[in-house]
């Protein structure tokens, strides 16, 4: 059961660059508490000093996102990185940091689809308004109708 569950997390590697070892360790434990049932994060490393060609290299090989908290990266790191495709965010508040955090994690759940039904209409007549469109004359055989016209 425990591997089935792993099989369906999924899971977000993370590579934490910072300007001192308070901010790493606190980003450290942030991220990490950040997990939910769907996803996780995962730090596989955090290191204090600017974004340098083997912090490229590790996210490349292991397909992680380098987090970078009020450091830059140097420039053979910036060009490994534009053509491997690796992506370095920078930050300059925490705070955007897990905003940014947040979205990358409700972007790999899956989407809850809902659908409710309010009713049916059958098209009776399509007018052509012009600098408008299309509008379609409807009439609601069952349910309720929320507009008075829509668009066809």
């Amino acid at each position: 059961m425990e591997t089935m569950r792993a099989a369906q997390s999924k899971e977000i590697l993370v590579i934490i660059k910072g300007d001192v070892q308070g901010t790493v360790e606190t980003l450290k434990g942030t991220v990490s508490q950040a997990n939910t049932a769907e996803v996780q994060v995962r730090v596989i490393h955090a290191a204090v000093g600017g974004i340098n060609e083997s912090d490229v290299e590790l996210a490349d090989a292991s397909k992680a996102v380098i987090v970078g908290f009020q450091v830059v990266p140097d420039e053979a790191a910036r060009q490994m990185a534009e053509q491997r495709r690796v992506e370095i965010r920078l930050y300059r508040v925490i705070y955007e940091l897990l905003d940014d955090l947040k979205k990358a994690m409700s972007g790999l759940l899956e989407p809850e689809i809902r659908e409710k039904l309010h009713g049916h209409a059958e098209i009776r007549q399509v007018f052509k308004v012009s600098r408008v469109g299309n509008i379609a004359g409807c009439m609601v055989s069952d349910g309720t109708s929320s507009a008075a016209a829509a668009s066809a």
